[in-house]
């Protein structure tokens, strides 16, 4: 049982090996297409023998299982490459930013109604109050005062008596 663990580690590691040195050769290369991969698992089984890293038998045997690991990541890619295509589509990305401006435009509306609110709130004066000089509209009415001096609040004079006013300048 020891032997075939030391086997199967042995093998394992040589794979390895093959892998690594086909990895190599990839990068020093520019061109990397199905043929040249081949071609690089090849000139690196060639290398690894001649150093006595591998037997031949185990070149080939390893240099077959390497070539089907890297057609099966070719497919892969392939794959993911056409799934990324449908992915970007334009239409798609168009209506990913379309949903994301509306998530963005749902938020700032949210916001920029609490902030009117605020602002209506600090705009918005009482009979009795004081305010400096300002056009002031009755809200009941619509009756305008213009006061043109810092002064107290009168009551309106279309509503006769206590008014809510929105202030403007």
């Amino acid at each position: 049982m020891n032997d075939e663990n030391e086997n199967k580690e042995r093998d394992e590691s040589q794979y390895e090996r093959l892998a690594h040195k086909t990895a190599e050769l990839l990068d020093s290369i520019k061109e990397k297409t199905p043929e040249t991969m081949e071609k690089l698992v090849e000139r690196a089984k060639k290398e690894l023998v001649s150093a006595g890293e591998l037997s031949s038998k185990k070149a080939d045997e390893f240099g077959a299982y390497l070539k089907k690991d890297l057609q099966f990541t070719k497919e892969d890619l392939i794959k993911l490459g056409d799934i990324l295509k449908d992915k970007s589509h334009p239409s798609r990305v168009g209506a990913g930013i379309l949903g994301a401006f509306h998530d963005i435009a749902k938020v700032a509306s949210t916001q920029l109604n609490t902030l009117a609110d605020k602002v209506e709130e600090k705009l918005t004066f009482k009979t009795g109050g004081m305010t400096g000089p300002s056009t002031l509209t009755c809200t009941k009415c619509g009756k305008v005062i213009k006061l043109t001096k810092t002064s107290r609040i009168p009551p309106c004079s279309g509503c006769k008596g206590a008014s809510t006013f929105r202030k403007s300048y």
